[in-house]
């Protein structure tokens, strides 16, 4: 079911990611809804998994190459998302303000989605003309 719904299911998991850090900075100084926000964040790294569908289904003769380069944009994720969190909290935001670095992520993210879901529908469209 999730291979016929992996970009739809990919906006809602941005949607979700965004939203929940979002909530973020304001659970951060209450333990038990700190707790809940942790686990309600930790359920949007299935986007890893519906990316990775997403890129089998276009890399048809390349899968190799594209799921090498794949882990290499996840590791580069790895070290920007610390790195532009760690900006805001030496500027003295505090560390709850990482969380407004996530929600901006994710909505490059949602960006990134909607021009990829637009060049789809265009390129479908002059296929079939």
């Amino acid at each position: 079911m999730v291979g016929r719904h992996v970009m739809g299911g990919l906006a809602c998991l941005l949607a979700w990611s965004a939203a929940m850090l979002a909530l973020y900075p304001f659970a951060v100084h209450h333990p038990y809804w700190i707790c809940i926000q942790v686990v309600l964040i930790g359920m949007s790294g299935a986007v890893g998994t519906l990316l990775q569908i997403r890129l089998m289904d276009v890399a048809k003769e390349v899968q190799t190459l594209a799921a090498a380069l794949n882990h290499s944009a996840f590791n580069a994720a790895n070290a920007l998302g610390p790195y532009l969190g760690g900006l805001t909290i030496a500027a003295g935001w505090g560390w709850a303000s990482t969380a407004w670095v996530g929600v901006a992520l994710a909505i490059i993210g949602l960006i990134v989605w909607w021009f990829t879901v637009k060049d789809e529908q265009r390129t479908t469209a002059a296929n079939l003309q």
